[in-house]
């Protein structure tokens, strides 16, 4: 039973408190007098969706709360299920905030709640009578109930109730070990596979090392290619800058168009020449060298390469 309304800044109601007591109560007046903000009231503590505009104008909040007593059984059963119960088990105390910029908060019993809590509260604290406001006739959940009442099964029910929550407690129980028993099996398969793809691995000691070090070496493949690519067209040229190669092949047939005396006539340009035969012999060994190294890098850096891929 309601027994306490207090609203404060809602609608055109700065503040009013509300006494009832048993039997009929009528709130009448004429039409502006607040009697709907009364009505709306009651439903935000029913868990109704609220809107900014209900808090009065220049106010930053609106607040409304109420005390219930005489409550039934069925509601202190769900109250102890929410974890709501309060001091005084035959009272219940609900109130809402409601804020200037639309937000809500909720308490029941002192404690913070939700304005889904307060839903589930509602059909065993009021009904509201009107367009379509029923609270409890037209909810299928309470349906059961009222054919219950109707068919006088209020004992049975009685003895009913506490071997159904034992069955129900019963089966909770089962389920969850059942599903650790299912997790513990999962995590042992999960191990299992991990374990036999380190064996698969055959990794070695060090071996992390080994590949960050070929890691490091791929990471810098682009300038290594480079850099070999730059000794190939010191060596070999292209079709507008000749190379070392091609200087070197030239080079003979230059010493000979420069020293076109007979030598034995020319010692000084003899030893010379013969300096620079030597010469271009060395560079012709070097440039062989040179040719056969870039090779074999081109090949293993190739063959490095291929590897990595796969």
């Amino acid at each position: 039973m309601l027994q306490l309304l207090h609203i404060e800044n809602i609608a055109v109601i700065e503040r009013a408190d509300i006494e009832l007591d048993k039997g009929l109560t009528v709130l009448s007046g004429e039409t502006g007098a607040g009697k709907s903000i009364v009505i709306d009231s009651i439903g935000a503590l029913l868990g109704k969706r609220v809107s900014r505009d209900l808090v009065r104008s220049g106010a930053q909040k609106g607040f409304v709360s109420a005390v219930f007593t005489d409550l039934p059984r069925a509601l202190r059963e769900l109250l102890d299920e929410l974890a709501l119960s309060g001091d005084e088990p035959d009272t219940l105390y609900v109130q809402r905030q409601i804020s200037a910029d639309g937000k809500s908060t909720c308490r029941v019993n002192m404690k913070p709640a939700s304005a889904a809590v307060l839903r589930q509260l509602a059909p065993y604290l009021i009904d509201i009578h009107g367009q379509n406001d029923g609270q409890k006739l037209l909810d299928e959940a309470h349906h059961i109930e009222y054919l219950d009442g109707y068919a006088g099964c209020a004992e049975i029910l009685e003895r009913y109730r506490p071997k159904y929550q034992a069955l129900v407690t019963l089966r909770r129980e089962i389920t969850a070990l059942e599903t650790g028993e299912q997790e513990r099996l999962q995590r042992i398969d999960m191990l299992t596979f991990h374990k036999e793809e380190i064996e698969q691995a055959a990794l070695k000691p060090d071996e992390d090392e080994a590949l960050a070090q070929r890691k490091a070496y791929f990471d810098h493949a682009g300038k290594i290619a480079g850099a070999l690519e730059q000794a190939r067209m010191a060596l070999s040229g292209d079709d507008e800058i000749a190379g070392a190669c091609e200087l070197l092949d030239q080079a003979p047939s230059r010493a000979c168009a420069k020293y076109p005396t007979p030598l034995t006539a020319w010692p000084s340009r003899q030893r010379k020449y013969v300096c620079w035969r030597q010469t271009c012999a060395t560079a012709w060994q070097v440039r062989g060298t040179i040719w056969t190294f870039l090779r074999q890098s081109a090949r293993w850096s190739s063959s490095a390469w291929m590897k990595s891929i796969v």
